[in-house]
């Protein structure tokens, strides 16, 4: 099921011009929600995370918290079962270039049914060859301008991993290509690194966080060189929406400590 507002207002039916920016230059955003049981998580969250992004972008005069929140919950008013929910906001068709002219925003709400959930297995990854960089404001949102994420974990799926590790142009670790980064040390200190490295500050990140802080868990947001991520009795965690907190198997053929977690590691 999909829903659209051009501008603020909802389309009868969902179209997408064919000078969309979103679709000729990347030029939006978007969120992805976990629906489990036809419960939606974080959906309050997500939407300030859309705010956030939709200002990085300079995109405004699109539909505002209630209408958001109605259309997502229309949209898993149809499903029973886990699924994955996506609202991606567009420039909407305009100018080319950097000149959007008049553009109206366009907002899509897309329910796809999940046939995996949680837990997930534990990750095997890859160090990828593509590197993000940290110095753009777009390594801290979620941009439709996605391709070297997904280059990064079409390069992990043909070495045969499951995901990419992104290093920064420093090189130290960011990401993963479609997830946040957690080390744990082995004196069990969490650390993820800060948005200043090239990481988004998502909401399953900012989830794990809080829930580390309310059992006084040592969480630090600092850089992590390459070396950290090879100590022995550390242990790796990916994290996204999806996926929760996910245990990394092994990175670079190099096997990862995948014992039972630590208590402020759950869903």
């Amino acid at each position: 099921m999909d829903i659209a507002f051009l501008g603020t207002e909802r389309q009868a039916k969902p179209v997408v011009s064919v000078r969309d920016r979103g679709f000729l230059l990347g030029d939006g955003c978007f969120e992805t929600l976990c629906v489990t049981g036809g419960e939606i998580e974080g959906a309050d969250e997500h939407i300030a995370l859309l705010h956030r992004s939709a200002r990085t972008l300079s995109i405004s005069g699109y539909p505002g918290d209630e209408a958001l929140l109605g259309a997502l919950n229309e949209a898993v008013s149809k499903t029973t079962g886990d699924a994955s929910l996506r609202i991606t906001l567009s420039r909407g068709a305009g100018g080319r270039g950097a000149d959007a002219g008049d553009a109206d925003p366009l907002t899509v709400i897309s329910l796809f049914p999940m046939t995996q959930s949680r837990p997930y297995p534990p990750l095997t990854a890859i160090t990828s060859s593509i590197r993000r960089n940290e110095t753009s404001p777009i390594s801290q949102i979620k941009s439709t301008n996605y391709a070297d994420n997904l280059v990064a974990r079409r390069e992990a799926e043909a070495a045969g991993a499951g995901e990419a590790l992104l290093l920064n142009t420093r090189g130290r670790p960011a990401c993963f290509a479609m997830a946040n980064l957690f080390l744990v040390q082995p004196d069990g200190t969490w650390v993820t690194p800060p948005p200043s490295e090239g990481a988004r500050p998502g909401y399953m990140r900012g989830r794990v966080m809080a829930k580390l802080a309310e059992r006084d868990t040592p969480c630090v947001e600092r850089p992590i060189e390459a070396e950290e991520l090879t100590v022995p009795n550390g242990r790796i965690f990916a994290t996204n929406s999806l996926w929760g907190l996910r245990l990394v198997a092994s990175l670079d053929t190099a096997a990862c400590r995948v014992s039972s977690t630590h208590p402020g590691a759950e869903r």
